[in-house]
């Protein structure tokens, strides 16, 4: 998140802090700065105006941060250390740093209150807020002989936080289930298809471009490589694939319907499975939105498709993932492994009563 400018920013304050001896929170106003650098692309320290605390304190950090509302006094008082720090570097004029300092009186009770209230949050603190900490904490027993090669450690952030545990389905349950799901119906169909006209694939194994163009099923391409992939060894097995072919592999929008949705299923099954319980379409779309940056799918076509794959669920107004797509953790990782890292094969585990 943070940029040079960002960088030498917090060393000449706390330099600054050293000489003047001024108590500085210098993290707190590096999130100020790094926010205001993504957020509102202020680019240099001149660039802060009353207008930059009240769009950062009032909707940014209500909709991003996780912190309690009385921490909104800590976060005002770092503000005015960096207005203090603004105007003695010459960077503002003292008119400026009168109207920042004004208007950080006033921002202080309405960020307290903007802070509490859940209507603000936006989807990622959502997530996390209900989750807890405790449940970002648990702990872990690890089998003897078990611990699997993590290489670098992962960071403590709440994305990277271990994964809850779970309890799968029997796996002769799961494959029989697959026979329902409709996208692989449909690669059966368009293989039988193919047969009956007599059709052969490319010497690269791929689906011909005049077979594509009058296949009488959607996403022809698609389907034929998913084809391709169930006959590879055991049906989980080739779910597995299957699932990560889906995830991994540019599909170029025929899953979602969404080119860039399609890149970001990892973070949104992530999303889905961390935080254990039915999601409301309209939150899902809120994820969307803030994870997306150049396109806006249409949220139900885009589920739709995903439970035409088989991948997610839908009942009423809200979303879950299935129970398949656990065999594409147990393909590729051993489940205490799943549960410390993300494993290559995606989605992960849903949890199974």
């Amino acid at each position: 998140m943070s940029i040079e400018w960002v960088n030498r920013a917090i060393d000449d304050l706390r330099a600054w802090g050293r000489a003047h001896e001024v108590d500085v929170d210098a993290d707190e106003v590096r999130l100020l700065c790094d926010y205001a650098s993504d957020y509102l692309n202020v680019t240099e320290l001149g660039e802060f105006t009353p207008a930059t605390f009240e769009e950062l304190l009032l909707s940014i950090y209500p909709r991003k941060v996780i912190a309690p509302p009385e921490s909104a006094s800590e976060t005002v008082a770092a503000a005015r250390t960096l207005v203090d720090f603004l105007l003695d570097l010459g960077e503002i004029s003292e008119e400026r740093a009168a109207l920042m300092r004004g208007a950080l009186t006033g921002i202080e009770p309405e960020m307290a209150t903007a802070l509490a209230d859940p209507a603000n949050f936006g989807m990622a603190k959502s997530l996390f807020s209900s989750i807890g900490p405790e449940s970002l904490e648990q702990s872990i027993a690890i089998p003897a002989g078990e611990v699997p090669d993590l290489g670098e450690a992962p960071c403590d952030c709440p994305a990277c936080a271990p994964l809850p545990a779970v309890r799968l389905a029997p796996e002769h349950e799961l494959e029989a289930a697959l026979e329902a799901v409709p996208v692989l119906g449909e690669a059966r169909a368009l293989r039988e298809w193919l047969a009956e006209r007599g059709s052969t694939p490319t010497a690269k194994g791929r689906l011909r471009v005049k077979d594509a163009a009058a296949a009488p099923l959607p996403t022809p391409s698609l389907l034929w490589d998913l084809g391709r992939l169930r006959e590879r060894g055991a049906p989980m097995d080739a779910w597995a694939s299957m699932v990560e072919f889906l995830v991994e592999k540019d599909t170029a929008g025929q899953v979602t319907g969404s080119a860039e949705l399609d890149e970001e299923l990892y973070d949104l099954f992530d999303m889905l499975y961390r935080l254990q319980s039915p999601v409301p379409v309209t939150v899902v779309g809120e994820y969307l939105d803030e994870l997306l940056e150049y396109e806006r799918p249409d949220v139900d076509a885009a589920l739709g498709r995903l439970a035409h794959c088989g991948l997610v669920s839908r009942s009423g107004d809200a979303v879950t993932l299935t129970p398949w797509p656990a065999t594409a953790c147990a393909a590729s990782t051993s489940a205490t492994a799943w549960r410390l890292r993300k494993p290559r094969t995606w989605p992960p585990p849903t949890p199974w009563a």
